[in-house]
Parts: C-alpha cells; structure tokens; sequence
C-alpha cells in the first residue's frame, strides 16, 4: 500500500519534545532512511521529512 504522505504530529508537553524531530531525523538518516527534507523551523513548528521504504513520504512535526 502506498499512503504518498502522512504527517507525525508530535505533542508538545515539555520543552524537550522540540528536538524529537532533529534527533530522529538523525537517527533514521544513520539507519540508511531517506530523509527529503531537513529539519527546519516554521511559523507552525519544527518540520522534517523523510520515506519510509515502502515509499510513503512522512512529515514530522513539533507545532510552535
């Protein structure tokens, strides 16, 4: 099945959740997963992308 884009909302209960998205964007990147869009910061949160290896393309994301 291909879902072509889901997007993560992470929670944003504790000051520490805003690295969630840059540190698994490192991790996923180290395991060999295409990340298509480095973390970056937006007017709504912090946003990154990647596939996973079926194809589908995820969105990350801490909201402001």
């Amino acid at each position: 099945m291909h879902l072509d884009l889901v997007t993560l909302l992470v929670p944003d209960d504790d000051q520490a959740v805003a690295f969630f998205v840059d540190t698994l964007c490192t991790r996923l990147s180290a395991a060999g997963v295409e990340v298509t869009s480095p973390p970056r910061d937006e007017p709504y949160g912090r946003v990154a992308g990647f596939v996973d290896p079926m194809g589908n393309r995820w969105d990350l994301l801490s909201a402001a």
